[in-house]
């Protein structure tokens, strides 16, 4: 028999720290985030979706409200004890729910800015992307 570590996720604030300092895997019990930049895309989605009308299509909701969705299933507020000893255990499944949390939220973040960035000025838009790449870089 291999043997896995408990199925756990952690508190929001706790995964939040973890991400915005970019820790990974701060502990040998090896724990779940997502990074900075992952992060600080959804604020700027969900920021965007709130403000502008234009962006709240069906695709673009649905991959806010399924990334946030799935951000939520690898915290503590789904009982991951309860699967713990089904094929969801053994494939670490917790961790792995991460791909998609930061596929979903990353292309999200990608559709809502693709929708503001042409009502920008078209002098902006060459400072915009290089903003948005530094940002990406340093984080």
């Amino acid at each position: 028999m291999i043997w896995t570590q408990p199925l756990k996720g952690l508190p929001l604030w706790q995964w939040l720290g973890n991400s915005l300092s970019n820790q990974m895997y701060p502990n040998p019990d090896v724990r779940s985030s997502l990074g900075a930049s992952v992060v600080l895309a959804l604020m700027i989605a969900v920021i965007i979706f709130v403000l502008f009308k234009k962006a709240r299509t069906p695709f673009n909701s649905f991959c806010l409200f399924g990334g946030i969705g799935t951000l939520l299933m690898t915290s503590s507020f789904f009982p991951w004890s309860a699967v713990d000893q089904t094929l969801l255990g053994k494939i670490q499944f917790v961790w792995r729910l991460n791909t998609y949390t930061s596929l979903l939220i990353l292309v999200s973040f990608s559709l809502v800015l693709g929708m503001i960035i042409p009502k920008v000025s078209l002098s902006l838009k060459p400072i915009l992307l290089l903003g948005l790449v530094i940002a990406l870089i340093i984080s």
